[in-house]
């Protein structure tokens, strides 16, 4: 597995620019087969968009061309993606058919006011989490899993599968929060327990807890509470990508 460049730039775009342009027809391609790059026009309104943020990624190593898109779309209560429709109910998801984030603005507020987990850190544990599962995509781990997954027989053996997946994605977070912290310093005292505190409130053990009393383990599809923290702390501590090979493990 090849670890990331330590000088790896992402910045937000603000305008349409023929670059930008050809770098989603040259990109966009490679993730899906079901969504043609978007037109200038769309790119044009994309960027118009107060609910949209396109960022971009360049490698200063191997030139200044653009190497990667990830697109953050905010929304309330309802919106639509290229996987379809989507509800605030559904929380925070990452769509390879679009190759975009969607994140519910409520679910911050839940994060806070229902599971304790507030701060700003927290939220960008979430985020950097489903980002997590663009790098996947990226990597062609999405459409690994999903051939495993119809290769094995029963609920409980594809929930493991995806378990390891949701997993090796607050893996990669931690190896953000470590990457950036090197680069720019922005680790405050008590970051990192927001971060933990987040990554164990929403483990499937507390949460089907709290919704029925009770955890039933092979239901599982994001890891307990126990297990999330614990793998986003790996990616904290060893910032490699070598680390989060969630699929190694027993």
């Amino acid at each position: 597995m090849v670890e990331p460049s330590q000088n790896i730039q992402i910045s937000q775009v603000i305008e349409m620019t023929e670059e930008l342009y050809k770098a989603c027809q040259r990109l966009v391609p490679q993730l899906t087969y079901n969504n043609p790059p978007p037109t200038r026009e769309q790119l044009a309104q994309m960027l118009e968009s107060s609910a949209s943020y396109l960022f971009i990624a360049r490698d200063p190593d191997f030139g200044e061309e653009i190497i990667g898109l990830a697109t953050l779309v905010l929304y309330r209560d309802s919106t639509v993606s290229g996987c379809g429709p989507a509800s605030a109910r559904m929380g925070p998801f990452y769509c390879p058919e679009d190759q975009k984030v969607y994140v519910d603005l409520g679910f911050f507020e839940d994060l806070k006011t229902e599971h304790g987990a507030g701060g700003d850190f927290a939220h960008a544990y979430v985020l950097t989490h489903e980002i997590g599962h663009h790098i996947q995509n990226l990597e062609g781990t999405l459409d690994q899993v999903q051939m495993a997954k119809q290769k094995v027989w029963g609920d409980a053996k594809q929930n493991q599968l995806q378990v390891r997946l949701e997993l090796q994605a607050d893996c990669y977070a931690g190896i953000w929060a470590n990457h950036a912290h090197k680069q720019f310093d922005i680790l405050e005292e008590g970051d990192l327990e927001e971060a933990l505190v987040a990554a164990a409130s929403i483990g499937d053990d507390r949460l089907q807890k709290q919704a029925r009393g009770f955890a039933i383990p092979h239901t599982f599809t994001h890891g307990s509470s126990k297990q999330r923290a614990e793998w986003f702390a790996r990616g904290v501590r060893n910032g490699r990508l070598s680390d989060c090979d969630t699929f190694a493990e027993n």
